[in-house]
């Protein structure tokens, strides 16, 4: 994962994952919402849904850190 440095402007998206998943995660110590903005982000780049400036931009990433 790209772990970017989220700004924090912007809509809340919420969704929900079953409670044994969420437990397992966090104890890898992984950034739940953080992964799942990065997750988001990059599959609607993949479908060409955003350009690569407002992946960087939403990432808060520079181009070299997002290619």
């Amino acid at each position: 994962m790209l772990l970017g440095r989220l700004k924090g402007e912007g809509r809340t998206i919420s969704f929900e994952i079953p409670r044994e998943i969420e437990q397992q995660i966090r104890t890898h110590g992984s950034h739940l919402n953080l992964h799942a903005q990065e997750v988001y982000l990059m599959e609607q780049y993949r479908q060409a849904k955003i350009p690569h400036r407002q992946l960087e931009e939403a990432l808060n990433l520079s181009f070299q850190e997002t290619a």
